[in-house]
């Protein structure tokens, strides 16, 4: 659950030109963010009349219970705030543009069997979603998203507050980063470019991922999605998706099934070949326990199993879906190995070796030899620097960087510095969580 405070009842008019009083509920489990925008809350408020009579950062399951778990014994929607619900509920989402609104306000998700807390309820707008789940072309998803759109702005289920969170600062002598992408970590790279054709890119934490598969935070994807070439990616400036390993893809009449085309000029950057069978084994390793992969629960949603994955031929596979999927080139989007150097590593030494630091140990570079616009040229092992370049076989744009180099600089001050100075080109959007200790 995704909520950030829980406002109670207006219960009586208070001194000092205070128009009314209220409770706020918050939970110190949402983490940081979440605690400083309900502090703030507390303090600003009365500023504005609003009193507040009791403010209380409590864990989720107190807040739960009246909006998710609410006996639905002597009501059919969720009472008041005096009554054991809440009057005004605030709660964020993050997400990317391929947002899935299934399960916000469709009539089958109100608590407790989903997260339709306002209890929305519009038999138009359940079919309008079923519609878009069922959209095969752009056209038919835009049609659908513009009627779901009207309604959400007639009926107003909700008030949704959008504010921007994140800072990306550059020098000016880079070009060609689109700052929506970049703050996704779905940069492409190969549009970067600098006057002397190097960039370095600072960030706050350590670079502890080693791979595609056991990426867990958006610190590693942005050097990642450099080096793992995938299916399909969004492309600069409109951020549609685009055909990249790919060359085509086509989708049932039902919705369950995308068979993909593999464009026959892809290589990896060993000059191997892409095929079906590296499309394959990569998304079973997603699927397997053991890996432990964060896309593992994602990918779930639509393939259940490996047997989800049927090759065709050496350039046409099939995903076999369990459910609709209105955007399934987010799921062709993720990074690609090569089956015939990873597999017989695995075999040897088990899954161990996805969390082993490039060219040592077992593995030295076969599990980053992938088919994206650089390869890594050096990998340290205490996490702090990743350098990349050019890869020879690279099938799109070729690179404008010969050097693409990720570092990490932990002091947000420190990097601002070095940004001035000019030791960096780029510094991450991620730096705004420090400024709270400014705040």
């Amino acid at each position: 659950m995704e909520s950030s405070a829980c406002i109670g009842r207006c219960v009586e008019l208070g001194p000092d030109n205070i128009a009314f009083n209220i409770n706020i509920l918050s939970s110190f489990e949402q983490g940081m963010e979440i605690n400083y925008i309900s502090k703030l809350m507390e303090m600003q408020l009365p500023k504005i009349g609003i009193g507040i009579s009791m403010y209380e950062s409590t864990i989720e399951k107190n807040i739960a219970e009246r909006t998710y778990y609410y006996p639905l014994i002597d009501y059919d929607f969720i009472p008041t705030y005096p009554e054991g619900g809440f009057d005004v509920l605030i709660y964020e989402h993050q997400w990317d543009i391929d947002w899935e609104p299934t399960g916000f306000f469709d009539s089958s998700h109100i608590p407790p069997f989903g997260e339709n807390y306002v209890q929305y309820s519009n038999p138009y707008y359940d079919q309008m979603l079923t519609n878009l789940l069922l959209s095969k072309t752009l056209e038919e998803k835009s049609e659908a998203l513009k009627w779901i759109q009207t309604f959400l702005y007639e009926d107003l289920p909700s008030i949704s507050i959008v504010y921007p969170r994140k800072l990306l600062a550059l020098n000016n002598h880079v070009l060609g980063g689109d700052g929506f992408l970049v703050d996704l970590s779905q940069s492409r790279t190969e549009f970067w470019d600098s006057n002397d054709q190097k960039i370095v890119y600072c960030q706050p934490e350590k670079y502890k991922e080693r791979n595609c598969f056991n990426l867990e935070s958006s610190f590693n994807e942005k050097w990642i999605s450099s080096v793992y070439g995938s299916l399909y990616q969004r492309s600069q400036v409109n951020h549609t998706y685009e055909p990249i390993i790919a060359s085509n893809y086509s989708i049932s009449d039902d919705g369950f099934n995308v068979t993909v085309f593999i464009n026959p000029e892809a290589r990896f950057s060993n000059g191997d070949p892409v095929l079906t069978e590296d499309i394959e084994y990569s998304y079973q390793l997603y699927l397997i326990e053991e890996v432990n992969s964060k896309k593992r629960r994602f990918i779930r949603d639509y393939l259940r199993y490996n047997n989800s994955i049927e090759i065709i031929s050496y350039d046409t596979i099939v995903f076999h879906f369990n459910r609709q999927n209105y955007f399934p080139e987010k799921l062709l989007s993720l990074g690609l190995i090569d089956k015939s150097t990873v597999e017989p590593l695995i075999l040897t030494h088990g899954y161990n070796v996805l969390f082993e630091t490039p060219f040592s140990g077992n593995v030295s570079n076969e599990l980053i030899t992938s088919c994206g616009p650089f390869i890594v040229d050096h990998f340290s092992e205490d996490g702090k620097n990743i350098g990349l370049i050019p890869n020879p076989n690279w099938i799109g744009k070729s690179p404008s960087l010969n050097q693409l180099n990720f570092t990490q600089v932990t002091s947000s001050d420190d990097a601002i510095a070095g940004l001035i100075h000019g030791d960096f080109d780029i510094m991450d959007t991620n730096y705004e969580a420090n400024l709270y200790m400014y705040l």
